[in-house]
């Protein structure tokens, strides 16, 4: 493996094992305590205040970090210029915010908003001061600094929520989990970071950048109208509870998306930046770590599925019951999701921000169908069955313009995908008929049947997998030694 090849599977790895780390301390200590001390409705509450908020962040930053990563040689006049148009973004936006929050309290009729949305409005602020350093952290291939403050800033905004739930804060303790995990990773990484950040603003280096940045600036827009329109529509029509639910389930998903695919897309942007010239290291890198994410995504999200209802008692306790099914679907629809993520890294590492604008329109457009079905219904599990069919819908053509585009053969995308997503389908079916076989399990402490489901689940798919692709095996495992050797 040649070194830009190390660098980029050696950050991948560093990455990827602080998300496991930070998400064994938040699934398996502060969740299950947070839930058990905290009602569903103070998470709705949150919820529908963090809509709004990480809504907003998307104004922060124009686009410009991602800019500085793919650049060929940034100035230090543009490092400067952009880390300065950031502080004067985020100081407007949190002003805004502050100015927001009673008419967000009157739009979801809730009082309490107002309150939590002002003091949420200091991420704003905090936000900015990360994007500028963690560019060039990014860029410098600086991983297992960002994978420590990371690891750091859950620790320690893990403390303070358990802290506060406690002793009592309820919703607060929530509130300050959030501003000191992004307090803690404001003064880490500017006490660490090296970028050559001065007393100069150039607007000139800003400018040539701006049709890419505005363009990933759009498309975060629309992805986090996307991302956010869901928990604004059920907590307006159905209620801080519901929406509690609903932030749940859909928390699981995103946060095991970050851990299967966040860290190695976060080491494999800068990289394929650097390629995106060369056509044949271009599509065999996507190849490649398509393959590798996959052989970890479909038997985590499908065996997540397939235990919903264990997992759920067991991690947030029995009056999170209606999260369970809710959890299955979400599952379902963070795995058609995850299928071209690197599809989608590839062309922003290309700079067309133009195409991945258009289909993040389309999506949100074809998506907001689903939500309104599920509002109409008034109820959470048709939304989000409707919400992953959804998402199948826009998946397979991008899928496949995608690979033309590219010059990716749908051979070679299937041959990558097909081995993993088979034997995560008989993993799942050998699941399921355990339980029919055997229903005594379901009669097990929820921890112990979770245990027990994990363990034949994991076996179940490495068996499939020898028996059936063991070329497939081999070649993954070659791959994961490569990373180290």
């Amino acid at each position: 493996m040649n070194q830009l090849g190390r660098k980029t599977a050696s950050g991948g790895v560093v990455t990827s094992a602080g998300s496991v780390i930070s998400l064994a301390l938040q699934f398996a200590i502060v969740l299950p305590i947070l839930a058990r001390l905290i009602p569903p409705s103070q998470f709705g509450l949150v919820g529908m205040a963090s809509a709004f908020i990480l809504f907003f962040s998307r104004f922060n930053d124009f686009g410009i970090s991602a800019a500085l990563v793919r650049a060929e040689n940034p100035s230090r006049a543009f490092w400067s210029t952009a880390f300065w148009t950031n502080l004067g973004l985020g100081a407007i936006m949190t002003c805004f915010a502050l100015w927001a929050a009673p008419f967000v309290a009157a739009f979801y009729r809730e009082p309490l908003v107002e309150d939590i949305v002002q003091a949420l409005a200091a991420i704003l602020m905090l936000h900015c001061l990360l994007l500028v350093p963690i560019a060039w952290m990014q860029r410098n291939f600086k991983f297992s600094q960002l994978a420590a403050i990371d690891l750091l800033a859950a620790i320690a905004s893990a403390a303070v929520a358990v802290g506060l739930a406690l002793n009592g804060a309820g919703v607060w303790a929530l509130v300050g989990q959030q501003l000191t995990m992004f307090a803690t990773k404001s003064i880490c990484t500017l006490g660490v970071q090296r970028a050559p950040i001065g007393f100069v603003f150039q607007w000139s280096s800003i400018v040539e950048v701006l049709p890419f940045s505005l363009g990933i600036t759009a498309v975060g827009l629309v992805n986090s109208l996307n991302n956010q329109i869901d928990n604004i529509l059920i907590g307006r029509a159905l209620g801080a509870e519901q929406l509690g639910f609903y932030g749940r389930a859909n928390i699981v998903r995103l946060r095991m998306a970050t851990l299967i695919s966040g860290g190695s897309a976060y080491a494999l942007y800068p990289a394929m930046s650097l390629v995106k010239d060369q056509p044949d290291r271009f599509c065999a890198m996507c190849l490649r770590a398509t393959r590798l994410l996959m052989a970890v995504g479909f038997p985590a999200l499908l065996g997540i599925s397939a235990v919903s209802v264990p997992l759920t008692s067991a991690m947030l306790g029995s009056q999170w019951g209606p999260t369970a099914p809710l959890l299955q679907w979400m599952c379902y629809a963070g795995l058609i999701q995850m299928l071209p993520a690197f599809l989608r890294l590839g062309w922003k590492a290309k700079g067309r921000s133009d195409v991945l604008l258009r289909w993040s329109i389309i999506g949100t457009i074809v998506n907001m169908m689903a939500f309104v079905i599920g509002i109409a219904f008034q109820s959470l599990l048709v939304l989000v069955v409707a919400y992953t069919i959804t998402n199948a819908i826009i998946a397979l053509p991008f899928v496949i313009i995608s690979l033309k585009s590219m010059g990716i053969s749908r051979r070679a995308f299937l041959n990558a995908v097909w081995p993993q997503a088979m034997a995560a389908g008989i993993m799942v079916l050998g699941l399921y008929a355990l339980e029919l076989v055997f229903p005594s399990i379901g009669t097990l402490p929820s921890f112990v049947q979770l245990v027990l489901l994990a363990g034949m689940g994991a076996a179940l798919y490495g068996l499939t997998l020898w028996l059936f692709y063991r070329t497939v095996v081999n070649e993954l495992i070659a791959e994961v030694r490569a990373l180290f050797l």
